[in-house]
């Protein structure tokens, strides 16, 4: 069964919105829940035990972790702004590690399956280049490749980067990424994808019923399931297009 999860942030949504339309939870997880800071990349840990504490058992924690500073490679080409960087790696190792601690389904936004780490060093790819000398990285690198806290799941984005706005672009680029997420994910790991209702940096701008549909079709076809983001600082609004498209897309009452 494809599952949609619900992490939308409209204000004056219905209460009951999931029970109604089937959707599960999810909590994601940012810098602030973190303890990372501008001045800081490192994870407050006893934050983070505290806020998973919180939460349901069962439930799926997506970890929003993007780290400051450098970016050091980018292991997707088709990707407009690689977030990757060792330091981004080894926080993401710890988050994963403290997971393991409660009763929750959690992995990291945008995070990439371990084997490829190890594919970087055995082919010495161009973006191997980037992180500066590779002997130097050479033994953290191996040994974060075989790190052992695996993620529950794999979240990856289907958001309207800047650069991919147009249907022929964001296409190439979402099938590209579902290519080698399935090429390199562990067997098992289910493939989730968030998605906005809106145009990133336009959130005022919101999808015709057309765009929703393709959209959404393609999505299920390519991921595991979906995850329903965005609506800052609007009103819930149940006569968008987006959400009506939505909802006979799903086949709701």
């Amino acid at each position: 069964m494809y599952h949609v999860y619900n992490n939308l942030l409209y204000d004056n949504m219905p209460a009951d919105l999931s029970q109604r339309y089937g959707l599960l939870p999810i909590t994601t997880l940012g810098h602030s829940a973190l303890g990372v800071s501008a001045e800081s990349p490192e994870i407050d840990e006893q934050r983070v035990r505290d806020r998973l504490g919180r939460i349901e058992p069962g439930q799926r924690v997506c970890f929003d972790y993007e780290p400051p500073g450098r970016e050091l490679w980018n292991y997707w080409p088709h990707w407009p702004a690689p977030k990757y960087d060792l330091t981004g790696r080894i926080q993401r190792e710890r988050l994963l590690r403290i997971a393991e601690e409660f009763p929750i389904e959690a992995g990291c936004f945008c995070d990439y399956p371990p084997p490829f780490l190890k594919f970087l060093l055995q082919t010495r790819t161009p973006f191997a280049d980037k992180i500066g000398p590779l002997l130097e990285y050479r033994t953290a690198l191996e040994a974060l490749a075989d790190y052992a806290a695996l993620p529950a799941a794999f979240y990856l984005s289907a958001y309207h980067e800047p650069g991919y706005e147009t249907p022929d672009r964001w296409q190439a680029w979402v099938v590209a990424q579902a290519i080698d997420a399935r090429r390199y994910a562990p067997p098992g790991k289910p493939i989730l994808v968030y998605w906005m209702p809106v145009q990133k940096g336009s959130e005022s701008t919101h999808w015709t019923a057309a765009e929703t549909r393709e959209q959404l079709e393609l999505l299920r076809r390519l991921y595991d399931g979906l995850v329903l983001f965005g609506g800052w600082r609007q009103r819930w609004d149940a006569q968008r297009p987006w959400w009506k498209t939505f909802c006979e897309w799903r086949g709701c009452k």
